[in-house]
């Protein structure tokens, strides 16, 4: 289950992981199941404290992987968490994560460290493919909790209840043998809001956060949260063209293909 976030060029670089994964699935036609998790990014980020994002949004995974698990009739969720990396990696943090999901829940790597993970990476044949995926920087927080408590993780519950049921109902199911079509397909869609070059009457949107910016941003570029962008094309008028950047080109290139869409002038830029 791949949960996106960052658009067409994020499914097109995940599906390559897989790809290189399944070589090891021999026999099996594996299915492969994306869903559009956009909807919970935007439900997190209106409705849960910022400090517990990474935790919500790992919980939202858990749920929504749950019930795609019994959709295909899968027994256990397998994840590739590894214990303490990260903040929503604490023990603490998988305890609050995990809590009522009715299935086993298998961690393979919990016991090994980074250089061990990267080391069996590169044996298998993922670490190439995994290191160019695009990171998407919209919903993990500078300063992240690294616990929640019950009560938090009801409320994360109620908030992302509705955008898990989307995201479930996005889900597109595709076939190891398919996959070398589909990267095709979402690489094609993905080059068409990738720009090389700013038009001069261009709008330009930095969505890092206010302390990148003011350090440096391009001449004439304003900043925007996320969830000020639809509102801000609105006012500003669907004849201009929209020009946005971020930390990894995920977020950027997520929005503007949103925006086109919608029939906005929208592409990303890398910085």
């Amino acid at each position: 289950l791949y949960c996106n976030l960052g658009g067409s060029l994020a499914v097109a670089s995940a599906l390559r992981v897989i790809k290189a994964l399944l070589k090891w699935s021999h026999g099996y036609d594996a299915k492969v199941l994306v869903a559009d998790c956009a909807p919970v990014a935007d439900a997190i980020r209106r409705g849960v404290d910022r400090h517990l994002w990474s935790i919500a949004f790992k919980r939202a995974l858990y749920r929504l992987a749950e019930r795609a698990a019994r959709l295909v009739k899968a027994e256990a969720l397998v994840t590739g968490e590894s214990l303490g990396q990260v903040s929503s990696q604490t023990l603490q943090a998988l305890a609050a994560v995990e809590r009522g999901i009715d299935m086993p829940v298998l961690r393979p790597l919990i016991g090994m460290d980074k250089e061990e993970i990267v080391d069996m990476a590169q044996r298998i044949g993922t670490y190439a493919s995994s290191i160019s995926m695009p990171e998407y920087c919209g919903i993990f927080s500078r300063e992240p909790r690294r616990w929640a408590s019950k009560s938090e993780v009801e409320l994360i519950d109620l908030a992302t209840a509705d955008a898990v049921d989307q995201s479930l109902a996005s889900i597109k199911m595709l076939r190891k043998s398919e996959l070398d079509r589909a990267i095709s397909e979402y690489a094609s869609r993905a080059s068409e809001v990738i720009a090389e070059e700013i038009p001069k009457d261009a709008v330009l949107v930095d969505l890092r956060d206010a302390k990148s910016y003011e350090k440096w941003h391009l001449p004439g570029a304003v900043r925007l949260d996320l969830d000020e962008v639809f509102d801000f094309v609105e006012k500003t008028g669907r004849d201009k063209t929209y020009m946005f950047y971020c930390y990894e080109g995920a977020l950027s290139a997520d929005v503007a293909e949103r925006l086109r869409r919608a029939g906005y002038k929208a592409y990303s830029i890398k910085i």
